[in-house]
């Protein structure tokens, strides 16, 4: 499998287990044709799973300058939060938008798949969904 495959059978995985059964999920994924037609792919599964999908937003393009990048990053964020997602679900690679839901102070679950771990010859699909602290 590749990329695509990877994320599409977690994502698959988490529906076929329930685990996003009555959620509110927003969909994050980060600025590059792959991921875009990764997420539109997500978005199918779900809404023919009967998955809720609150938001969809895209973060920033790669750029030199992080303090623009984690701006943008928040502002997505922020979006996901403003349009009622319970639940964030990313192919993108999970360091940007782990750091602005902390940065945001939002508690909210992030599941994330391997899809991004496809490089290094992983053959099991992984899920893992990250619990928002307890307050």
């Amino acid at each position: 499998l590749d990329f695509a495959g990877y994320t599409l059978a977690a994502v698959q995985e988490m529906i076929d287990a329930g685990d996003l059964d009555g959620r509110e999920v927003g969909l994050y994924s980060d600025a590059n044709e792959l991921e875009r037609a990764v997420v539109e792919d997500i978005r199918s599964l779900l809404d023919d799973a009967g998955i809720s999908v609150a938001s969809q937003v895209e973060g920033p393009e790669l750029t030199a300058d992080p303090v623009a990048a984690d701006a943008a990053v928040d502002t997505a964020i922020e979006r996901m939060r403003a349009d009622g997602a319970d639940l964030v679900l990313t192919p993108s690679t999970p360091i940007a938008n782990l750091r602005g839901v902390e940065r945001t102070g939002w508690d909210v679950d992030v599941a994330l798949t391997n899809g991004q771990l496809t490089g290094f010859g992983e053959e099991d699909v992984a899920v893992a969904i990250f619990d928002a602290p307890d307050q």
